[in-house]
């Protein structure tokens, strides 16, 4: 080493130097190899010239690719170019800057890029870069945890829920604000407390303390429901949804528990389970079954008695199908019931049907179904049904039904027993009223007429009784219904003052009609039962009333446009009736007191008719009286009336009033108004003046007879019309002391609405039966051939009736063929000519609606004759019955001789031949009488049946 020269020391001092550098730069490189970051070196433009192998366990990419590549090719996107300029551009000395850079794969990396520049010589950079990707995504999923927390944080102050955190055990780490405000109880003072030990209580359920103890314990979420006390002692109730908090570790590391109040409903729920419990209750101790159906008809709810009634078990019938303990003839209106229900409809339905008990004995129940509906208008959610037992009711109704059915028929058979019986009584009735009629019109002493006149009135009585027994009858078997028609008011009216005047003027009182302006004539009801009200009130008015008048007022009440209401009035001034039988006086069969019956006589059935007939119109009856002064019955019977009639006219100017019954004044006033003419009531005709007589056409009418007398000159002015009523002169006879002056009309007998307006028309030729007399003496047509030429067969068994007929008609000049039973009439018409068939119903061999149908359908010439029934027969429905077997008409026993007469001049008078000129006169009097009568009764019931 001495003997070396300066050179060669010097020359293996430098290789020593480059050895122990190598072996540095060595030791240096294994070093880098062996470090987890990323080494490198770079020139001035970023090329890398030095990679550890460190890149490519973190990059993925190998060494030789990493050499010369520019770092800012690597960086991931703008952002991290971006920061990696700020970065350049940022002085100072130790500074750092996180970067992402693109891997093999496509995935990007966090990096901390730190570098430094090398000095002179060397130009560039040495840097490293440290992973920094784990670190960047717990700061990420840190920075989501506490955006997550303060999210919780925030919803958790504002919610109305109660909010506890708790930690791994359970303790109270934060409660919010609303679990303060409802316990009670303030974080500071029970941080570190389990909630148990705060808020459990006697109510708390210990099961549920365990579940909650378990799930905590074994860190999982848990859901209960649990009654809390808060710190005043207060039950609440609260929905816990518990869930645990889990560590980075995945270890939970508290617990979050959500409370929502939900004593409101535990209450309601409460209350509607015991609600549920008490229906129950009742509902097993109703004595109704009550069932609940699902939508296929299973029973799914079942009362006890149900079980009861049908002999089992609730759990035995439970979910077994309703129609199983249906009588099979019932179940198809079950199965339809619910059939309906599917198809929509909602109303209840309630059925009689008969089901079987386990034993097998039927019973009978009134089942109501009531469809209960579930979400959807067209979703049946089940069937609600009771069940009332009605074993005994319809048990009972059949009886009763049995009993009706056995009622109606002895009603039925009373009532055929009682036509039989007035059958019986009208035949040998008919003789004897028909024989009277007969004797009467022969030559009579005194004596004998006034026993021929006791026979009639007897017979007549006798005929009205069985006529009342028969109706009463009828009406309470309840098979007499109305038969409204079209008819003139006024002749039904008239019929009435007919039938009761002989009464009234034989017990010499005043019988009035008294018909307002207002009431029509033209009408629809029942006249045949209107006319029968008022023949039984007027009736009884003149049976007690010894003296005064008896007055029938009529009135009218519009009620609708085509309907009114009649109000009739019967006032007398008879012996009156107390106050205490006035309720009961309608009754059948009753009468004042039984003294009235001794003295007065018939059946007490009159009134009690009266009253069935109102009410069955819809009408109604009732009295006022006072004994010793007089009674009023009033009735009211609905009817209708189709047209608007026009006023009367006459020729008369004026009329003059003269009289002092005030009753009968005004009557004839009310008629008088009908005309529109102005009418003055005066003392007598001498107060008017010859001046006032000529200037007016004018009517005089008298109502009291003597003044007729004693104003015969001033009356008798040629240009004077009079009128004179005389209420108490029997019918049809004139007094000669007062036959004077050719424009004189007297009225005689009691008041009637034809013959008054007949005398006020100027019709001098108007009358009515005979009732109306001109005093001018025309000559009267013998009657006696009044049929002569017209053949009349009689076709009846009884010889009596026989006798009694051919009498009447003999006296009309009829010829008269008489035989027992149909079959002879048959062969008699085959043998004669014959104009009429009077025929007889009840007969031997034939009887007559068998005989009537064999004529209408024999098409021989006599097949349209016409026939009219002649009968005893009296049960409801007969006259149609006959009338429907091809009868013209009908004729009730005992025959009156003007309903006879009647007939004839219906069915015979168009054949009568006469040929003098008393025939032509009797002929055309007689037209004109039936003109006269129907003129406005004609017209009236045409508009009114088109109508």
């Amino acid at each position: 080493m001495a003997d070396a020269t300066p050179e060669e020391l010097q020359t293996q001092i430098q290789y020593a130097l480059v050895e122990r550098l190598s072996k540095n730069e060595l030791r240096q490189t294994k070093l880098l190899s062996l470090l987890d970051e990323c080494i490198f070196e770079c020139d001035l433009q970023f090329n890398l010239t030095y990679v550890n192998p460190a890149w490519e366990q973190h990059i993925g990419l190998p060494i030789n690719t990493l050499i010369n590549t520019d770092l800012r090719d690597l960086l991931a996107d703008l952002t991290d170019l971006r920061a990696f300029e700020n970065y350049l551009n940022t002085p100072g000395g130790d500074k750092a800057v996180e970067l992402k850079l693109a891997c093999q794969g496509g995935k990007t990396t966090w990096f901390e890029l730190r570098f430094v520049e090398l000095e002179a010589p060397h130009q560039g950079f040495i840097g490293s870069l440290f992973d920094i990707h784990e670190h960047k995504e717990m700061e990420a999923k840190l920075r989501m945890q506490e955006q997550h927390a303060r999210q919780l944080s925030l919803v958790a102050s504002h919610t109305n829920n109660l909010v506890i955190i708790a930690d791994r055990s359970g303790r109270i780490e934060w409660v919010n604000s609303s679990f303060e405000n409802h316990s009670g109880y303030h974080l500071k003072d029970i941080i570190g407390r389990k909630p148990g030990d705060l808020l459990q209580g006697p109510e708390t359920d210990p099961d549920t303390i365990q579940i909650m103890s378990d799930a905590i314990e074994q860190g999982l979420p848990f859901k209960v429901e649990i009654a809390n006390y808060n710190a005043r002692g207060e039950l609440y109730w609260v929905a816990i949804d518990a869930t645990p908090v889990m560590d980075c570790g995945d270890s939970v590391s508290r617990f979050i528990a959500v409370e929502t109040d939900i004593t409101h409903r535990v209450i309601t729920e409460q209350a509607a389970a015991q609600n549920t419990y008490n229906y129950r209750s009742v509902l097993n101790n109703m004595r109704e079954v009550v069932l609940k159906l699902d939508s296929c008809g299973n029973m799914t709810f079942i009362n006890q008695a149900w079980a009861t009634m049908i002999g089992s078990s609730v759990e035995a019938c439970q979910g077994n199908a309703f129609t199983d303990y249906v009588n099979s003839f019932y179940v198809d209106l079950v199965v339809n019931a619910l059939g309906a229900y599917h198809d929509g409809e909602r109303e209840n339905t309630t059925l009689d049907i008969q089901i079987s008990r386990v034993d097998g004995t039927p019973l009978w129940v009134e089942m109501t179904m009531t469809p209960l509906q579930g979400i959807g208008p067209s979703n049946l959610e089940s069937v609600a049904v009771t069940l009332v037992d009605i074993d005994d009711r319809v048990k009972s109704t059949r009886a009763l039904q049995n009993a009706k059915h056995q009622a109606e028929k002895i009603a039925d058979t009373k009532s055929r027993f009682l036509a039989n019986v007035s059958h019986e009584i009208r035949t040998p009735l008919n003789a004897i009223i028909g024989s009277i009629d007969i004797l009467s019109d022969t030559a009579l002493d005194r004596e004998q007429s006034h026993f021929v006149s006791l026979v009639k009135t007897s017979s007549q009585a006798l005929h009205s009784i069985i006529d009342d027994v028969l109706t009463f009858s009828r009406f309470e078997a309840g098979k007499l219904p109305l038969h409204p028609e079209a008819f003139d008011l006024a002749s039904c009216l008239d019929d009435v003052i007919d039938i009761c005047s002989q009464q009234a003027i034989k017990k010499k009182l005043h019988l009035i009609l008294d018909v307002a302006p207002e009431v029509p004539f033209c009408v629809s009801g029942d006249k045949a039962r209107l006319r029968q009200i008022l023949t039984n009130l007027v009736s009884n008015a003149i049976k007690f009333t010894h003296e005064g008048e008896v007055v029938l007022s009529v009135g009218y009440t519009q009620q609708d446009k085509d309907k009114g209401e009649l109000h009739i009035a019967v006032k007398d001034t008879g012996i009156g009736i107390g106050k205490s039988k006035q309720e009961n006086i309608f009754q059948p069969f009753v009468q004042s007191d039984t003294s009235t019956t001794r003295q007065y006589g018939g059946s007490g059935l009159g009134l009690a008719i009266c009253q069935q007939i109102c009410e069955a119109a819809g009408g109604s009856i009732g009295v006022e009286s006072e004994p010793g002064v007089g009674s009023t019955f009033t009735a009211i019977f609905p009817v209708q009336h189709h047209l608007t009639e026009k006023p009367l006219t006459t020729g008369f100017n004026k009329v003059w009033l003269a009289g002092s019954n005030t009753s009968l004044n005004r009557a004839v006033s009310h008629l008088i108004d009908r005309y529109e003419v102005p009418i003055d009531t005066i003392d007598n005709a001498i107060s008017l003046s010859d001046e006032d007589i000529t200037t007016a056409q004018g009517l005089l009418v008298i109502t009291d007879p003597e003044l007729d007398i004693m104003d015969h000159h001033k009356a008798n002015n040629p240009h004077l019309r009079k009128v004179v009523i005389d209420l108490l002169s029997p019918m049809d006879i004139v007094k000669p002391s007062i036959l004077s002056g050719e424009k004189s009309t007297r009225l005689n007998g009691p008041l009637k609405i034809n013959s008054v307006l007949g005398a006020i028309s100027n019709d001098m030729d108007c009358r009515d039966d005979g009732k109306v007399e001109e005093l001018a003496g025309v000559s009267t047509t013998d009657k006696s051939t009044q049929y002569s030429g017209q053949t009349v067969l009689v076709v009846e068994d009884n010889l009596n009736n026989q006798n009694i007929i051919r009498h009447h008609l003999e006296n009309r000049g009829c010829e008269v063929l008489v035989v027992e039973h149909g079959a002879a009439a048959l062969t008699c018409l085959e043998n004669n000519d014959i104009d009429l068939v009077l025929m007889d119903i009840q007969m031997p061999v034939m009887d007559g609606p068998t005989t009537t149908r064999h004529i209408r359908s024999a098409g021989k010439s006599y097949s349209q004759i016409p026939i009219i029934a002649v009968t005893a027969n009296a049960v409801e429905g007969d006259r149609e019955r006959f009338l429907k077997a091809g009868m013209n008409d009908y004729l009730s026993k005992p025959i009156r001789r003007q309903g006879l007469y009647t007939l004839l001049d219906k069915y015979l008078l168009r054949g009568v031949t006469q040929s003098s000129s008393e025939g032509k006169i009797s002929r055309l009097r007689h037209a004109h009488q039936q003109i006269a009568r129907l003129r406005e009764t004609t017209d009236c019931v045409a508009i009114c049946k088109s109508n």
